[in-house]
């Protein structure tokens, strides 16, 4: 008998998916205090790559950001590890009230 030989299928990228994925379009809501700082309650981004990219521009735009502490949540759902965005997410930055304990 013969042996078969597996074959192996290497799929060909354009490099069009990483791209596709370092560019992401993401909508941004500030809650509360976030939204005086921000002057507004609702900012689109693009050209997004990560999560951290998305905090490091808010930052960069809005310095007094980082004197909070906040909640994320990404399309309504509360999260505690850094968010792995995909296109078209909504994240929300909820500040922390008093008693929230962090």
């Amino acid at each position: 008998m013969k042996k078969r030989q597996k074959r192996v299928i290497r799929r060909i990228s354009s490099g069009n998916e990483d791209q596709a994925e370092n560019n992401l379009k993401i909508k941004v809501l500030f809650l509360g205090v976030l939204t005086e700082i921000t002057q507004t309650g609702v900012r689109h981004y693009h050209a997004i790559k990560s999560f951290n990219d998305l905090r490091h521009r808010i930052e960069d735009e809005f310095p007094g950001f980082s004197n909070y502490n906040f909640r994320i949540a990404v399309n309504d759902k509360l999260t505690d590890d850094v968010p792995k965005l995909k296109n078209g997410d909504t994240v929300t930055f909820l500040p922390l009230f008093a008693g929230d304990g962090n």
